[in-house]
């Protein structure tokens, strides 16, 4: 009985040191799984082994099984020594990296010209300090560790657009398999420069770079090599990644001796929403029509400046529209943005021009020099077919039309005489001509200036649809 009860106080104590160390912060269990069990067999204590522990239907006492156990103490043991600020390598050679990339999404922001890439990077490296026999271990073969317990490759974005940020790994557990191969595979978010070419948009393909490279060590330290191929697995998105290549360079700078390696991926992206281009086209459509039917309109009807006015307006709403899409500073200039502009300009003139013409047909004379070039052959058979009118416009040489009818019927007119001689010795002859204007013949401020107002238009017409099939086949060129 004397027997039993020191036992009891033994196990009593190993129960009480447990606790204590658990409370300082210690390991609360032993290297191999005990559990207290205050159940007097045959008036002796009974101490559980481990088959029993894991067989014991209170064994969550312990919170741990048996693998968890092994688990424990191979971490324990890996870790002990190890220093997850220094660089694994093996007979002081290069630490090798292989990496491979699961592109999932990309977003383009054309403001700012930044491209955003969702991926997921598998990273593979050998650990020498990360070895053991699983047959010690239980037969362990794999154990998870935490970004803070191991080393890991020192990768940065060269290129970034994310501010200090050159890390852009999420932090997830590593993997460690028993020969000292360490797989990563962190979910990572990349955002970098791109220069954008613009000429095609809204139907652009855009081709921005991903570098990648280590900040702090060398070739001769650390070396990156591409696994495989890259993976493209395109979630819903307005932009899809059409091609992805995979370079790696290996750059001398003149302060350093050593070679540095870089990796740069080569992302092709376009947008892919067809809604895209019908929000932008079928505005232009509505545009060209409006514009070239405002060249036809008359110069002289109110129709004329109500659709030029509302053509503007809207080509203008158009541009406003484009500034907050586009950045300001793109070069080159968007083609559809050239034919917008351009279409502006010559609303413009035209608007212009009919007012001003408006405001001097019924004030002031045309200029010499403007109905001279209105008298050119070329001019009088547009007008002749325009206005249906055979005569020449603008001032006649002669405004008045000879009629020759005798004096006595019409008293009281202008008349002059003419002298004509058939010879020296013939009778004279004189024949009284009247001189009465003619009213088509009369000079018309008002209809000269509107001839110079049809005149502009048409001249606008031409170049608008110049602009217009130069930009066409600039498109397609």
């Amino acid at each position: 009985m004397a027997k039993a009860k020191s036992t009891s106080v033994l196990v009593l104590f190993n129960y009480l040191s447990v606790c204590l160390l658990s409370c300082n912060g210690s390991p609360a269990l032993p290297p191999y799984p005990v559990k207290f069990n205050s159940t007097l067999i045959e008036g002796k204590a009974h101490l559980s082994t481990p088959r029993e522990v894991k067989q014991h239907p209170n064994s969550y006492l312990l919170g741990r099984s048996q693998n968890s156990t092994w688990s424990e103490k191979l971490k324990h043991d890996l870790l002990k020594n190890y220093d997850r600020y220094m660089r694994p390598e093996h007979d002081q050679g290069v630490t090798l990296v292989n990496l491979s990339m699961a592109f999932k999404n990309v977003d383009l922001d054309y403001v700012t010209a930044k491209l955003s890439i969702n991926s997921w990077m598998s990273m593979k490296w050998f650990d020498p300090a990360l070895q053991w026999d699983p047959k010690k271990y239980g037969d362990i073969k794999k154990i998870y560790l935490a970004p803070q317990e191991v080393w890991q490759p020192d990768l940065s974005t060269f290129n970034s657009a994310g501010g200090n940020d050159v890390s852009p790994f999420a932090e997830v557990y590593h993997v460690a398999t028993s020969d000292g191969q360490i797989s990563w595979v962190p979910p990572c978010q990349f955002q970098v420069y791109c220069n954008l070419d613009l000429t095609y948009w809204p139907f652009d393909t855009q081709v921005c770079e991903l570098i990648l490279g280590s900040w702090v060590y060398d070739g001769n330290s650390m070396d990156f090599h591409f696994e495989d191929d890259n993976e493209i697995a395109q979630y819903s998105s307005l932009w899809e990644i059409t091609k992805v290549t995979q370079k790696r360079d290996v750059e001398h700078f003149s302060c350093c001796t050593e070679p540095y390696v870089t990796l740069t991926y080569t992302i092709h992206t376009r947008i892919k929403s067809p809604a895209y281009g019908t929000l932008i086209f079928i505005p232009t459509f509505v545009i060209i029509i409006l514009t070239l039917a405002n060249f036809y309109i008359s110069p002289s009807s109110s129709e004329k400046f109500l659709l030029c006015g509302t053509t503007i307006i809207l080509t203008a709403a158009l541009l406003i529209f484009f500034s907050h899409k586009l950045p300001l500073m793109a070069s080159p200039t968007p083609i559809i943005v050239m034919f917008y502009t351009n279409t502006l300009c010559l609303l413009s003139v035209s608007m212009i021009c009919c007012m001003v013409i408006r405001s001097l047909q019924c004030n002031s004379n045309m200029p010499a020099i403007i109905q001279s070039l209105l008298r050119s052959k070329l001019l009088v058979n547009y007008f002749s077919a325009e206005f249906g009118s055979t005569q020449q416009p603008g001032i006649s040489p002669n405004p008045y039309t000879r009629l020759r009818q005798d004096i006595s019927s019409i008293p009281g007119d202008i008349y002059v005489r003419e002298h004509s001689k058939k010879s020296a010795g013939s009778q004279d002859i004189y024949v009284t001509t009247r001189m009465i204007p003619d009213p088509s013949r009369i000079p018309d401020p008002a209809r000269e200036w509107k001839k110079l107002a049809c005149l502009m238009d048409k001249a606008l017409f031409y170049v608008y649809v110049g602009v217009f099939v130069i930009l066409a086949i600039h498109c397609y060129l």
